[in-house]
C-alpha cells in the first residue's frame, strides 16, 4: 500500500476541484456538430425536392383538364403561353410578308421609274401622272442627304395607299381609316408643294377628287353618328 505525501494529496485535491468546475481547464470540450448540419442541408435539400414535385404535378393536372375540358377549363397561364407563341408565328409571318412585298414595290418602283411617262393632255395617262409626278419631284426634292432615296420612299408612298386603303376596307377599323385619312391629307400636302405654281390648285383638286372617289370603297360602312 503506497501512502502519499502531503504536497501530492493537495495536487491530486487541486486538480479535482478544477475537474469539477464548470467549463474548467480539464474538461473536454465537444466535438462540431458536422453531423447535424449535413442532416439539415439533407432535409432542406428534400423539402426543395417535394415543393418542385408538387409544382409540376399540379402544372400537369392543368395541362389534363385543359385537353379533356376545352378552351373553357383551360388556366390563364396556358391561354396566355399560346397566345404568346401564337403572336410570335403572326408577326414571323407578318414580317417575312412585309418584307417580300416591299421589295416587290421597290423593284416595281425601280421599273417604273426608267419607264417615261407621257403628261400631255392627250395623253390617257395624264389624269394619273398630274397626282404622282408632283408627289415623285416632291419626295426627290426632300430626300436629299437621306438615308432613304426618292424611289424607295415613292415606294413606301405606294405601298401606304394600298395597306391603308386594303386595311380599312377589310377591317373597318377606326385605325386603319385613320391611317387612310392621314395617307390622304399627306398625299395632298406633296401634290401640292411639288406641282408646279401655275397648276397646284388643279392637282390637288384632282387628288382630293381621286381620294374621294378611292375612299367610297375604303370606308365601306362608315356611319357618323346622328346622321
Amino acid at each position: 500500500m503506497t501512502t502519499e505525501q502531503p504536497g501530492q494529496q493537495d495536487q491530486n485535491t487541486n486538480v479535482r476541484q478544477l475537474q469539477q468546475l464548470p467549463g474548467g481547464p480539464l474538461e473536454d470540450s465537444p466535438a462540431p456538430a458536422k453531423s447535424t448540419t449535413a442532416a439539415a442541408v439533407v432535409e432542406q435539400l428534400h423539402r426543395v425536392k417535394d415543393v418542385v414535385g408538387e409544382w409540376l404535378a399540379d402544372r400537369g393536372e392543368d395541362l389534363r383538364r385543359a385537353v379533356k375540358g376545352g378552351w373553357k377549363e383551360t388556366d390563364d397561364w396556358i391561354k396566355a403561353t399560346l397566345g404568346g407563341l401564337g403572336l410570335l408565328v403572326v408577326a414571323g409571318v407578318g414580317g417575312t410578308l412585309l418584307v417580300g412585298l416591299i421589295k416587290g414595290v421597290v423593284a416595281l418602283a425601280s421599273l417604273i421609274s426608267h419607264v417615261h411617262v407621257d403628261t400631255g393632255a392627250r395623253s390617257h395617262t395624264g389624269l394619273l401622272a398630274t397626282i404622282t409626278e408632283p408627289v415623285r419631284r416632291y419626295l426627290a426634292s426632300h430626300t436629299r442627304g437621306l438615308a432613304v432615296g426618292s424611289a424607295t420612299a415613292y415606294a413606301a408612298w405606294q405601298l401606304a395607299v394600298l395597306a391603308t386603303g386594303f386595311l380599312s376596307w377589310a377591317t373597318t377599323s377606326f385605325g386603319a381609316r385613320f391611317a387612310w385619312g392621314v395617307v390622304g391629307a399627306g398625299t395632298a400636302w406633296m401634290v401640292w408643294s411639288g406641282a408646279p405654281a401655275t397648276g397646284r390648285e388643279v392637282a390637288t383638286g384632282l387628288t382630293a377628287l381621286a381620294w374621294g372617289l378611292l375612299s367610297i370603297v375604303a370606308l365601306r360602312g362608315f356611319r357618323i353618328r346622328g346622321l
